[in-house]
């Protein structure tokens, strides 16, 4: 399927009526280079685009709803700033999202919280031998990060198997936690700026190549749900046999 979408796009650039895409862009740069990208890679390179964007977007926003209904607090905090700044008759716009703070820290506790990749997405190679707590990584070795550690170190986020949006409103600082050291306060994009080693839950800085975009829930999907149905607690007695939230 994705060779077939990739083709038509070449045979619309063949005919002059193909619009702007990445698929574009990547036909004609072949064009100049045929070695540069094979037929195969092109399609599954542009068909990953449609694979990390629905799951990962869709997978988020099931962990908000399941947020939302363990930390009541939290939704009737969004709830609060959403009828204040967007009001009930329309709504949200993205001319709304910079006046909507709670809402943006709300979201970057889900993507922290619930990371989608728990192992760090994409498998990263160390560019050279290594050495880490006296463990020898070779040049080559193939390296998966543990994000849900990083994401859940106390190092960094105190009381970390809590919803707490109000860490974002900090400049991700919580009662004198040091602050993450990725800008957005998470990694839930994969290892954006940094390297992971194997045996850590501390990110170390590196230069790292990184697309500069990626898929994400915005604040507009958070605060359409809430303003369309709200969010209710939900009923803490447990009954023998029903998994808790995992810690």
């Amino acid at each position: 399927m994705l060779s077939r979408l990739a083709t038509d796009v070449r045979d619309q650039i063949k005919k002059g009526n193909a619009p702007a895409s990445f698929t574009k862009t990547l036909w004609e740069k072949r064009e100049g280079n045929p070695e540069a990208l094979s037929e195969r890679e092109i399609a599954y390179a542009t068909g990953s685009l449609f694979g990390a964007g629905s799951d990962t977007s869709s997978a988020t926003l099931m962990s908000f709803f399941l947020a939302m209904t363990c930390f009541p607090r939290v939704a009737a905090e969004a709830q609060e700033e959403l009828d204040r700044v967007v009001g009930r008759d329309r709504s949200p716009t993205w001319s709304d999202e910079p006046n909507l703070p709670y809402c943006r820290a709300v979201i970057k506790e889900t993507l922290r919280w619930r990371p989608v990749a728990v192992m760090g997405g994409t498998p990263h190679a160390s560019i050279k031998d290594d050495q880490y707590n006296g463990h020898f990584i070779p040049k080559g070795t193939t390296i998966l990060g543990n994000l849900w550690a990083i994401h859940h170190n106390e190092k960094y986020f105190k009381d970390s198997h809590d919803f707490i949006p109000e860490r974002y409103l900090r400049s991700g600082q919580v009662d004198g936690m040091e602050p993450y050291p990725h800008r957005d306060g998470h990694s839930a994009f994969g290892w954006v700026g940094f390297l992971f080693h194997p045996c850590t839950t501390t990110p170390l800085r590196s230069f790292c190549m990184f697309l500069p975009f990626s898929p994400r829930p915005s604040p507009l999907q958070l605060s359409t749900v809430l303003r369309l149905f709200g969010a209710s607690s939900a009923d803490t007695s447990w009954l023998p046999g029903t998994p808790h939230l995992p810690r």
